[in-house]
């Protein structure tokens, strides 16, 4: 599933409302110009800079974890 990044911390997003658990091997992208680009957590994790859509593949309650992060710059 997919969601709108409302809050970052050092390892958990929020989203609509539900916390989730970034995975130890998270894969963190910038899009940039229509092309993506590999980069880290704690470069992009400021919602006040970036758009953070993020995927995960169910809820904390269920054993779920974020894989992916993208990261548009505001």
């Amino acid at each position: 599933d997919r969601a709108a990044v409302d809050e970052t911390g050092e390892n958990w997003i929020t989203a609509d409302g539900q916390r989730y658990t970034l995975s130890g091997s998270v894969q963190v992208y910038i899009r940039r110009n229509g092309s993506y680009y590999l980069t880290s957590w704690s470069a992009v994790r400021d919602t006040r800079d970036y758009a953070l859509t993020a995927w995960y593949d169910s809820t904390d309650s269920q054993g779920g974890r974020v894989r992916v992060v993208v990261a548009a710059a505001r």
